[in-house]
């Protein structure tokens, strides 16, 4: 399992809370994505094209990136105490590919692989983490494939 840096996790929206305006009269169907941190809309919605689900959607991204990235988090604190099935390792896996896509990851970050050993059990393998561009290791211990303690890092 990967171990993320907290770090790397980021949030370079807008400041929340995002709220539904309307740019002329509501009856027009023209809506508009508004923060009290902003001057001017953070995203206009075209008459037509505008569905007052896919406003609430809108406004409701921020609070639900920072949510998935405290249960990613908290997931990985779980897994190597918790009987995780199959399931629950694809969910883990679709959650993280879930903020990467919504921009809840640092771009400043790499893959690192090398040898590892676990400080528990002493098992061998070839780790593979995702850490920040200025490390040149992890910064958060590593999941044992073998005794699945969070006790492993770079040999």
């Amino acid at each position: 399992m990967i171990r993320t840096d907290p770090t790397m996790l980021v949030y370079d929206a807008t400041e929340m809370p995002w709220t539904i305006g309307y740019g002329g009269k509501p009856e027009d169907d023209y809506a508009v994505i508004t923060s009290p941190h902003k001057e001017r809309a953070i995203c206009n919605l075209e008459p037509r094209d505008f569905k007052l689900e896919n406003a609430r959607l809108i406004c409701a991204a921020p609070p639900l990136l920072k949510v998935a990235q405290k249960l990613l988090l908290w997931m990985e604190e779980c897994m190597p105490a918790c009987d995780f099935n199959q399931d629950d390792i694809d969910l883990y896996h679709e959650l993280r590919q879930t903020i990467r896509t919504a921009g809840g990851f640092s771009s400043e970050t790499h893959w690192w692989q090398g040898p590892c050993i676990c400080d528990a059990c002493g098992h061998a393998w070839q780790g593979v983490v995702e850490i920040p561009v200025e490390a040149t290791g992890p910064r958060v211990p590593l999941e044992c494939s073998e005794c699945h303690q969070m006790r492993g890092g770079p040999a």
